[in-house]
């Protein structure tokens, strides 16, 4: 989980600043190995719970990934009107990866942080 998570914030924090679409190609298979991340998580959180609750976990999962496919649209259109329109003064296109970076970064530090992960 930590290197699909690390390959996913470098791979955004590269994009970000792409100006041509062929880079951003060759970029895809970084991408695609930090497509890992969600199920190395569901099968550590699947470790961690027990058997009869098992339903309860998936459905919790997700009922989260719905609410993130609705959230994340919203703000990365948000994120990426803000940083063209030029109100701000900088004009930045790739500021929604920038987001994801940081949202990466964050899922990392939570993860690492937690005494459970460690002993994993």
């Amino acid at each position: 989980m930590v290197y699909g998570l690390v390959f996913n914030a470098f791979a955004f924090l590269a994009i970000a600043f792409v100006a041509d679409g062929r880079l951003a190609l060759a970029l895809t298979p970084l991408l695609a190995l930090g497509a890992v991340v969600t199920p190395a998580l569901q099968g550590l959180m699947s470790d961690a719970a027990p058997e009869d609750a098992q339903g309860a976990l998936q459905g919790v999962l997700a009922s989260a990934m719905g609410l993130a496919l609705i959230i994340s649209p919203l703000v990365l259109t948000g994120t990426f009107a803000l940083f063209t329109e030029g109100r701000l003064g900088v004009t930045l296109p790739g500021a929604p990866f920038l987001v994801s970076m940081a949202l990466m970064g964050a899922c990392l530090a939570v993860f690492l942080a937690s005494p459970r992960a460690l002993r994993a």
